[in-house]
């Protein structure tokens, strides 16, 4: 009896022991088999540099004269574009307006004056058709017993492109009536005009005012003579300025 009773213990022990061994080990990691991890990657870095906006390529030049002299001071720019014929008429241009600001320019020292002249750029606009730019500037004139005139410096210049011509009042503006009327009922800004402001200007005469364009805008300068000479530039859009600009610059 005791023989079978061992038996049956002995037997009882090896199944739980064959069971222990078919338990399989516990891990602490709880992800299903089969699953791949990956560690989570930094978000991608951009290789986009910043754009640098590249200006235009500057197709001008500024060329200074100066003469200076017991009497006479003068410094002015004169506007140069790589074409020989073009650059010796834009140079003359230039002369020119120096001697109708100080006509006297030459015998101001046996007169027992004096005078001062400075002409720079003021503005520039190009484009394939036309160069088009204003210079101001100071003037003064002494005479000998020490009376001054002084005042402003202001004129335009407008180069045809395919040309290479030096551009008149009468190129630009075809119906001068129809720009009269427009500067004095009030279609330029800064406002309007008087008919008397305009009475200097004969077109017959191919007398007219200064002019300049930009790339939006039209622009007549008016002198006012006076005491101390100065210049106002009015502007209107070029394309309100078709009726009275030849059509090759509205």
């Amino acid at each position: 009896m005791k023989k079978t009773i061992a038996f049956l213990l002995a037997l009882a022990l090896a199944a739980a022991l064959c069971a222990c061994k078919k338990r399989p080990a516990e891990t602490s990691d709880s992800t299903p088999s089969g699953t791949v991890v990956t560690e989570p990657t930094a978000p991608a870095t951009s290789d986009t540099s910043a754009t640098t906006e590249v200006p235009a390529v500057r197709d001008y030049d500024i060329v200074q004269r100066t003469e200076k002299s017991a009497a006479l001071d003068a410094a002015y720019g004169i506007l140069a574009l790589g074409d020989a014929k073009t650059d010796a008429a834009l140079e003359a241009y230039a002369d020119e307006m120096f001697a109708s600001y100080v006509p006297n320019a030459s015998s101001l020292a046996d007169e027992g004056g004096s005078a001062t002249y400075a002409a720079q750029l003021a503005e520039i606009y190009t484009d394939e058709k036309l160069v088009s730019a204003s210079f101001v500037g100071m003037y003064t004139i002494t005479n000998e017993d020490g009376r001054e005139t002084r005042g402003e410096v202001y004129y335009t210049v407008n180069v045809d492109r395919a040309s290479g011509r030096l551009l008149s009042g009468g190129d630009i503006v075809t119906d001068f009536d129809a720009l009269a009327a427009a500067l004095t009922g009030g279609s330029f800004k800064p406002g309007a005009l008087r008919a008397d402001d305009l009475a200097q200007y004969r077109p017959e005469y191919d007398m007219y005012p200064y002019f300049r364009f930009d790339k939006e805008n039209f622009y007549v300068g008016i002198n006012f003579p006076g005491v101390t000479e100065t210049n106002v530039e009015y502007a209107i859009s070029r394309a309100d300025a078709a009726d009275f600009l030849a059509e090759a610059y509205r």
